[in-house]
């Protein structure tokens, strides 16, 4: 309610307004102004407003200003608009909670039929069959979309979307629902101290770096979380058998053993099983878990930013931003990065010949 002309400009006749009201219950007895209309007409005169702006001050039904000038029951406290206002507001919150428990009560119930329901016909149900089911035995109406709607707001206790083995959108189609890949990988929480304080050598993360929407090739990329060494591969068709060929090539371009593996919980990740190695998988959204990863990929923008596709890339042109990064790396702090490690002396050689081409950051034309 906007009721600010209200309290800032037309305080004093609103004032002026609840005075003659008071003096006309005041006089009721001694019969000041017989008749209703004389009452209004004798406060619409001394205040220059008509019925409708009075009855918007007094925050009340013209009908019911007519009854309550007629029946002389006027009060102060029913003009005073900073106690209506709390009244009415705390009338409010009232109703709202009461209309709160009824539909929680009302959920409740619907909540046991459905149960009884999905347990009788096997988690085979479908919206349409359980709002007709409710309308019949409760005499309630849940319209299909409002039923989706309660269960994944979880309102609905006990029950969820399991109970539909085809979920509608739209109103022809229908969607199956998909139970995804259970992840068989070890929580990031049980991983021994000697690989979180990057103590050896050979505990290694993975992870996928995308290009385009419209591009099937993607970059497997390596890191050993002590020797900072990076491999990437490009390999195409984002899938669990495609993304286990490029990370066996990737630990071929490792030269050591690998003795552990982090990832996030991607699809892509599903076959590292397959290696025998102690696999571990980060919290969802949590890529800090794995953060060594990511910062290497900050510098792989730099030679490949967002947005360009990987159409024209080759894995030689992999190797070669993978040789520059590992350089860059072990230069920058010889004292904690070892030779042989990080980068290989072969490697620093093409790296210094790239230098005197000053085609470090530049390599690629190809975009």
């Amino acid at each position: 309610m906007k009721l600010q002309f209200i309290f800032e400009k037309e305080l004093e006749k609103i004032n002026l307004i609840f005075a003659l009201m008071n003096q006309i219950s005041d006089s009721s007895q001694e019969n000041f102004i017989p008749k209703m209309m004389k009452r209004y007409e004798f406060i619409s005169k001394a205040t220059n407003y008509s019925v409708e702006t009075i009855r918007k001050m007094l925050f009340k039904t013209k009908t019911y200003c007519y009854k309550k000038i007629k029946n002389y029951s006027y009060k102060l406290y029913y003009y005073d608009s900073n106690i209506y206002l709390n009244r009415l507001n705390n009338k409010r919150k009232k109703l709202e909670i009461i209309k709160q428990q009824n539909c929680l009560s009302k959920h409740l119930e619907v909540a046991k039929l459905i149960r009884t329901v999905a347990k009788a016909t096997g988690n085979k149900t479908s919206a349409k069959t359980l709002s007709k089911i409710i309308k019949e035995k409760l005499g309630l109406y849940y319209s299909p979309k409002h039923l989706y709607h309660l269960i994944r707001q979880n309102k609905m206790s006990g029950v969820t979307l399991r109970i539909f083995p085809y979920l509608k959108h739209g109103k022809y189609y229908k969607k199956p629902h998909k139970i995804g890949k259970r992840v068989i990988a070890i929580p990031i929480d049980q991983r021994d101290e000697i690989i979180n304080k990057r103590i050896r050598y050979g505990d290694v993360e993975v992870d996928t770096v995308e290009g385009t929407k419209t591009d099937n090739k993607y970059l497997s990329t390596m890191i050993d979380r002590k020797s900072r060494r990076l491999s990437i591969t490009i390999y195409e068709n984002k899938q669990s058998d495609e993304f286990l060929k490029a990370v066996e090539n990737n630990i071929e371009n490792m030269n050591q053993e690998i003795k552990s593996i982090t990832s996030d919980n991607g699809t892509e990740n599903y076959d590292l099983v397959k290696l025998n190695i102690p696999w571990f998988s980060t919290n969802p959204y949590s890529s800090w878990q794995k953060g060594s990863i990511e910062q290497k990929h900050k510098q792989i923008r730099k030679f490949i930013p967002k947005g360009k596709s990987f159409k024209n890339l080759t894995q030689d042109d992999c190797d070669l931003i993978a040789l520059v990064i590992n350089a860059e790396t072990y230069l920058q702090n010889t004292s904690k990065y070892k030779l042989g490690t990080t980068v290989t002396q072969e490697e620093l050689q093409k790296y210094f010949k790239l230098l005197e081409k000053k085609d470090t950051h530049r390599i690629f034309q190809l975009w």
